[in-house]
């Protein structure tokens, strides 16, 4: 315990604290002259003068109030984030199956007598394309949950200060 940490442990709610900032009181006389002086000031707050009756009639009229409470969210952020994603799912999947076929695509016909070997389909390329627009579509989905979650924000504290403003 030293003197600057005398009204952090006295306003503490550890009890060890309170009395090792007490015992450190006894011994410093400055300390002892803080601590005299914190419990005066909190002596002369906890005495109040009562409410007079107009403030006390508008304090009660207030309470009276009734203040509905805030609608529930329809949407949160995670199911916009899914609702996001099975969108994007359904997107790409129409944009792969809209697609023509592309001549690289085959049928295996089994064993073949010709000499000419089949066109092989590049399974990398097609990996590579579909993983570039997967990352696209992350992409947007995070952004979209993001400016799901401001508006979200926005509408709470527009909801707070209507609620307030009647005051």
């Amino acid at each position: 315990m030293n003197c600057d940490d005398l009204i952090t442990a006295m306003e503490s709610d550890d009890a060890a604290e309170q009395q090792a900032a007490r015992s450190h009181a006894a011994t410093c006389p400055n300390c002892a002259a803080t601590l005299a002086a914190l419990d005066k000031i909190k002596a002369t707050l906890a005495v109040h003068e009562p409410l007079p009756s107009a403030a006390r009639a508008a304090w009660e009229r207030a309470s009276r109030v009734s203040v509905s409470e805030p609608a529930r969210r329809r949407w949160t952020p995670a199911l916009a984030a899914i609702a996001t994603l099975a969108a994007a799912c359904i997107v790409v999947f129409v944009f792969v199956v809209s697609q023509p076929r592309n001549s690289t695509f085959t049928q295996w016909k089994g064993p073949s007598s010709d000499s000419e070997p089949g066109v092989e389909f590049d399974s990398s390329s097609e990996l590579t394309r579909l993983t570039a627009a997967v990352e696209a579509l992350d992409g947007r989905l995070v952004a979209l949950a993001e400016n799901a979650e401001r508006l979200d924000v926005e509408r709470e504290v527009a909801q707070t200060l209507k609620q307030y403003s009647r005051w």
